[in-house]
């Protein structure tokens, strides 16, 4: 629907508002008894319904455009569309010297609506010899680790189950005939644990900014000489994963004088010569329990995000008249990254063109201009506010970015494999996940419900709807609650200046837990709003799984299959997280009226018998509502519902 489209979202009749305040009268003020029309009470609640139907109807009235420039004017604008972002790794050529991976090179996958492309955010300097081999010394015994074939990944303990001092991860990597020196001044390499241990676990806002401290001094050496058994230091420039504790990337020195050669220790397993690096622990341990688990360790990683750069774009030729809009070819355009040049008709060329929200504060020699990122177009002054391009002018995109949307995060683990930009040296390229972060530009109705609440707490956020509200309006997120005085560590205590703000993933994946990078961005944004005394966390709520198993007694001319389906359709409707409120508890009663299906004309199911309800795996007692606690939601398991035809019936066909 256009912006401008008059569409009345807001109409109440007078008679319904009316109702509404005189049922609240109880409430609010009990001694209040007397509702005729002669109570002077009565007839001030009748004054202001009748004044908020007028202006209900009035603001109906106003052209969503219009209402949007309100919205801007009091600070809040539609939430632009954010591109997907994933990483990549990549394979160098057994018999070639890998070039440098520059910033902005493309990367493909394929899709449902087409190639999604993905370009690095930075350059990357890539090991010229393939890792052949990971080995793990701990226990006093070294033992070869599987090697990942992605997208599929073999979870492995890098340092042991138990690592003490002196335990350390080996990587031999294969020698290049053609590259005498495969290892460029920065290396980087990517660990990345389990999903099922990272998904919906709690984070704190603001910790991915802190320098944490690693629980053990790991350090990262290399063997000049492997033969001889020496190793010696190399300098780490940065650790995201604070010692293999968590995602993330770690950056190293690369060895500038080292040879391939056989380990003795590890001749057994691997007699052909190698370069070998390796991770040891040089002093103290982990916590009980904590030992490092990944999914994969590899090097040659970087990220990448879902849109695509373009050179030199004619957009048009100036008219010289006001408001003057261009349509850049593609959309959505990524704001940060629009240069505008106007080419005058004498060949002058003006390239400090600014982009503005809006023209209000513009003069009229200001060169400013607007950019619609949604719909792609760009837009000049008038002449009044904004300064007109001269009649004959070339207008172009001097270099711009477009792409983004939810489309990206339709990208599985192991679909990026088209190189777009071919580099010299690169064999293969993989994404061991799967792109997240993608979202559209936000719905207008969805901006329209939920404007008032972020109005209340734009400043920051103090009360739990405060938290609510500004996880809600994060992408990927489909709802929230944030609970006062809970801790994530101390789960039944309450803990003062603490909130967990639990977040259920807008996803069809049932549980709908959160992934970790999802929950990275909520701990994001909340960490700017937040009281600087308050202590806030991000986590995935406690999913209950609510299992059915039942006898459905139906009509005999019914037909069992589809009324056994139809009947697990409505049960999972019913138990859809995305549906009830945290901590609502399940009445056994809800759960019979869904399978009766009270507003079936024909009444097909004539009863129901034997219903056991499951929590967890635990029997529940049919006669008593399940108990739900405030950071809990349930969500469907597997039913058993098999339908049989009524006896009473069958006996009298």
């Amino acid at each position: 629907m256009p912006l401008n489209a008059r569409e009345p979202k807001f109409d109440r009749p007078f008679e319904e508002i009316f109702r509404e305040l005189r049922e609240r009268i109880p409430r609010y003020n009990p001694q209040w008894t007397n509702f005729n029309d002669s109570d002077p009470g009565i007839t001030l609640l009748q004054l202001f319904a009748w004044l908020a139907e007028m202006n209900l109807h009035r603001m109906g009235e106003v052209p969503r455009k219009t209402y949007l420039k309100f919205a801007q004017l009091l600070g809040l604008e539609l939430h632009a569309p954010r591109p997907a972002t994933v990483r990549l790794v990549f394979t160098p050529k057994p018999s070639e010297r890998p070039r440098t991976i520059p910033a902005g090179a493309r990367y493909a996958a394929r899709a449902e609506s087409g190639n999604v492309v993905f370009e690095t955010t930075q350059a990357l300097d890539l090991i010229g010899a393939a890792l052949a081999g990971m080995f793990v010394l701990a226990d006093g015994t070294i033992r070869r680790a599987e090697l990942p074939t992605l997208p599929e990944v073999a979870p492995f303990w890098p340092l042991g189950r138990n690592p003490v001092a002196g335990d350390a991860l080996y990587l031999a990597f294969k020698p290049n005939p053609n590259n005498q020196q495969p290892f460029p001044l920065r290396m980087r390499f990517l660990a990345l644990r389990p999903a099922a241990d990272t998904d919906g676990a709690a984070q704190r806002a603001g910790a991915p900014e802190r320098a944490l401290v690693p629980p053990v001094d790991l350090v990262w050496e290399y063997a000049p000489n492997p033969a001889q058994d020496n190793w010696e230091r190399l300098i780490v420039f940065h650790d995201d994963t604070v010692a293999l504790t968590r995602d993330g990337y770690i950056d190293v020195a690369g060895p500038r004088e080292i040879e391939p050669g056989v380990l003795p220790a590890i001749a057994a397993q691997l007699p052909a010569p190698h370069y070998w690096l390796r991770l040891r622990i040089d002093q103290n341990n982990y916590p009980q329990g904590r030992a490092p688990y990944l999914d994969l360790f590899l090097p040659n990683a970087v990220d990448a995000v879902n849109l695509t750069t373009e050179g030199r774009t004619e957009l048009g030729e100036s008219s010289g008249r006001a408001e003057q809009t261009f349509l850049l070819p593609r959309r959505p355009v990524d704001a940060g990254s629009l240069r505008i040049e106007v080419t005058l008709a004498s060949g002058a060329l003006e390239a400090d063109w600014l982009l503005v929200e809006d023209f209000f504060a513009s003069k009229k020699d200001d060169k400013h201009f607007m950019l619609n990122a949604a719909a792609g177009s760009i837009s000049f002054g008038d002449g009044a506010l904004g300064l007109i391009p001269a009649a004959g002018a070339r207008i172009a995109a001097a270099v711009w970015r477009h792409g983004g949307g939810a489309a990206g995060n339709a990208v599985m683990a192991g679909a990026v494999k088209t190189m777009v930009d071919q580099i010299a040296g690169i064999e293969k390229v993989a994404n061991p996940r799967a792109a997240t972060g993608g979202a559209d530009e936000q719905d207008l109705d969805d901006f329209i419900r939920k404007a008032p609440g972020q109005l209340r707490s734009e400043r920051g956020a103090v009360t739990a709807n405060d938290f609510e509200l500004h996880a809600s309006a994060i992408g990927g997120v489909r709802k929230a609650r944030a609970l006062g005085g809970r801790h994530p560590d101390y789960p039944d205590v309450e803990v003062p200046g603490a909130v967990t703000v639990f977040i259920v993933a807008d996803t069809t994946r049932m549980p709908p837990r959160p992934s970790a990078e999802l929950i990275r961005s909520v701990c994001r944004v909340l960490d700017k709003k937040r009281l600087i005394t308050t202590e806030v966390y991000v986590a995935a709520p406690l999913f209950l799984e609510v299992r059915v198993e039942v006898r459905l007694l139906v009509a005999p001319e019914a037909a069992f299959d589809q009324v056994a389906l139809a009947a697990i359709e409505r049960i999972d409707l019913l138990l859809n997280p995305a549906r009830r409120g945290f901590g609502e508890d399940l009445s056994p009663a809800a759960l019979y009226a869904a399978l009766l299906r009270p507003d079936d004309p024909d009444q097909t199911v004539r009863s129901v018998e034997n219903l056991v309800i499951y929590l967890d795996g635990q029997q529940q007692d049919v006669r008593r509502p399940i108990k739900v606690r405030p950071d809990a939601l349930v969500y469907p398991g597997k039913h058993l519902i098999v339908a049989r035809p009524d006896p009473d019936e069958w006996g009298t066909q």
